[in-house]
């Protein structure tokens, strides 16, 4: 049977907020020169506001995107004058089934390319979940190593020593889950005598930066023991 005690940070996991994917990326693009954006997957929509006067192309999974240009003449010097655009503008596009929200700023800067990086997909798991269901099941996933397939794994394998109450602990940064908007690390940790660990010691560890939960599976122990900590991916 499997076995573990979470540790909840709630003053960190209130602070997370879930709704980060749908807030729209905001990009500095030229306003004279023709723009790229490169979707992650085929494009069958660009949807913006007519009344930008925004020109676009689609081939593949690029858009090419220009900002509108007005070009108006003194009727007495017959002199032309350019007018660009500088007014941002909003864009949807509707890339491999997924909808991306982005908004353009125009700026006197060279043609730029864009790369729109692919959402999280949901993970059905975690579906209808409050907060600290969620961290449970991810826990429960990096203890059996039985993650689903949308989580990306990434080996390290980097080893360092910590010194405790005059000792040392000897740590294993083994590998880095992550997927659903969340980064799950797992740590061995290594200690010649019989100790007794606090799950919380966790944190201190160099590589975390967000945590929303921590995990051992032995608190108390003499060798090996597996941690666990849970993070914001963003």
């Amino acid at each position: 049977m499997r076995r573990f005690c979470l540790i909840v940070l709630f003053s960190v996991v209130f602070a997370f907020p879930s709704s980060a994917q749908d807030r729209a990326a905001v990009y500095t693009v030229s306003r004279s020169d023709v723009n790229r954006i490169i979707c992650p997957g085929a494009v069958t929509d660009v949807i913006f506001s007519e009344e930008k006067g925004i020109t676009s192309k689609v081939v593949g999974n690029d858009v090419f995107v220009k900002f509108p240009v007005t070009v108006s003449v003194d009727q007495e010097t017959m002199e032309k004058r350019v007018l660009y655009g500088n007014n941002a503008a909003e864009l949807f596009l509707v890339c491999g089934g997924v909808t991306y929200n982005t908004i353009l700023k125009p700026a006197d800067i060279p043609s730029q390319t864009i790369k729109i990086e692919p959402k999280e997909q949901e993970v059905n798991e975690l579906k209808g979940k409050d907060t600290e269901e969620v961290l449970g099941v991810l826990i429960g996933f990096a203890v059996d190593g039985s993650f689903p397939k949308s989580f990306r794994m990434s080996e390290h394998n980097a080893s360092y020593d910590i010194a405790r109450n005059g000792g040392k602990l000897t740590v294993l940064y083994r590998r880095l889950w992550s997927g659903g908007g969340y980064n799950v690390r797992e740590f061995h940790i290594y200690s010649g005598s019989e100790i007794t660990l606090m799950p919380v010691e966790l944190i201190g560890f160099p590589e975390v930066k967000k945590p929303l939960a921590v995990s051992l599976t032995a608190e108390k122990f003499k060798g090996w023991t597996r941690g666990f900590i849970i993070e914001a991916a963003k």
